[in-house]
């Protein structure tokens, strides 16, 4: 009777230890996506997906689509950051692109497609209940891509006849449009899998029906570059090409009530309230929207005008340049590669993808902005926030830019080899 107590306590200290050091292991933190470099990606994708299907004569604003997602997976074990990246790419895409009444399937392909998980599983028809917030989109739509390569991979992947194969299981339908995410656009072989081919009878059939989206040399609609946060919080720099395709005509069912724009305002601002509830909480809600857009009007109208009291601030790969130190004409930051010379005193901002001793860019103080004086040698710049520069390219707002930079650079053995560079410039202010 005596010693039930004194077990029963002996127990629980030995527990609330065990317990207490479960509880106290640290938990190894996950890389992840910068949240402004995965924005300006998004925008990038949503804007060519628009635009192609606008030139096959629809209306992304009034019509249904059937979103068609392919991942490439034959990297994901090699090289996962770029694997995170892509799947929280087309998850945001997604879920700030689809509203209810249209469809999103995905699918994996390496060879051709593979089936990670059951197809009947991998295809969602949005409904009110599945999207009425883009949160609730993120958590479903997370759940479709695949996670690790095709048993047996190789680590290539044929983008010809993963392109056949989309087309021919999605031919019935005129609202489809297919987007396919890769390291790399153009097909890669490997010993014991042939390629199809771009002249391959098949692939020549497609190009009959649907429209692939020109973009890059290598074959891609857009590359898309992300920063990703390492547990060190340092940052590595990936990027990812996007194919996109759609019907050579496009036809998709109306909307019976407003527009995609409308639908996804509706769904983010104003939630239903319960029956019989006060109608205040909606009130609030606009009334903070309404004071939000008077503030970024006022701040948008104060850019370059000196009324805002705070002080202009550049920003690249963490070091922090104050632009009201710099005089007007002066070089605020070099964009290089190690080892890069420079003849001035402006600081050096360095990238281990850039080749020894190259300068990538130039940033200098204007009257306008910050000036971007970009290399026209091997590494060009190919757009910044997925449009093409156009020179003088003038940084006049604050914000965060994406200045993807691509070009074919000898390497240590002499071949040359493709390299992409994107670096996130942001402007701010120091209140």
């Amino acid at each position: 009777m005596f010693n039930m107590p004194h077990r029963f306590l002996s127990f629980s200290l030995v527990l609330f230890l065990l317990l207490g050091k479960t509880t106290a292991t640290p938990v190894t933190p996950q890389a992840k996506p910068d949240g402004s470099s995965l924005e300006s990606a998004r925008v990038a994708l949503e804007k060519t997906v628009r635009a192609a299907i606008t030139q096959s004569g629809g209306d992304p604003e009034k019509q249904q689509i059937h979103l068609v997602v392919a991942l490439k997976t034959g990297y994901f074990s090699e090289d996962p950051l770029r694997a995170t990246a892509a799947r929280d790419l087309v998850t945001n895409f997604a879920a700030d692109f689809l509203v209810p009444g249209d469809v999103l399937t995905a699918r994996a392909f390496e060879f051709g497609l593979w089936s990670h998980k059951d197809p009947a599983q991998l295809t969602l028809n949005l409904e009110d209940k599945t999207a009425h917030d883009a949160t609730t989109r993120k958590a479903l739509f997370s759940s479709l891509w695949p996670i690790t390569p095709k048993a047996g991979s190789v680590g290539g992947h044929d983008t010809e006849r993963t392109l056949v194969e989309l087309t021919r299981e999605f031919s019935t339908e005129t609202n489809v449009v297919l987007v396919l995410i890769s390291n790399f656009a153009a097909s890669q072989g490997t010993a014991g899998e042939s390629l199809l081919g771009s002249n391959a009878p098949d692939y020549q059939s497609v190009l009959e029906q649907w429209s692939r989206i020109e973009g890059t040399q290598e074959g891609a609609t857009l590359e898309l570059p992300i920063n990703m946060i390492l547990p060190q919080n340092t940052t590595s720099a990936v990027s990812l090409a996007a194919i996109v395709m759609v019907p050579k005509t496009f036809s998709g069912t109306m909307f019976t009530q407003g527009t995609r724009t409308t639908l996804l305002g509706v769904e983010t601002a104003l939630q239903p309230a319960a029956s019989g509830g006060s109608s205040l909480p909606i009130f609030i809600g606009l009334g903070v929207l309404l004071l939000g857009g008077i503030v970024f009007f006022l701040l948008k109208n104060n850019k370059g005008t000196g009324g805002s009291r705070g002080k202009r601030v550049l920003e690249v790969q963490g070091q922090r340049f104050e632009l009201s130190s710099i005089t007007q004409g002066k070089g605020i930051v070099v964009l290089a590669g190690k080892g890069y010379t420079n003849d001035s005193s402006e600081a050096v901002v360095e990238f281990d993808k850039v080749p020894s001793g190259m300068r990538l860019a130039r940033l200098v103080k204007t009257a306008r902005g910050v000036k971007v004086e970009h290399s026209q040698g091997d590494l060009e710049l190919k757009d910044i926030d997925g449009d093409l520069p156009s020179d003088p390219i003038i940084l006049r707002d604050i914000g965060e830019y994406a200045l993807n930079f691509e070009g074919r650079v000898q390497g240590e053995t002499g071949v040359p080899r493709l390299v992409r560079i994107g670096v996130v410039v942001s402007i701010g202010e120091d209140l």
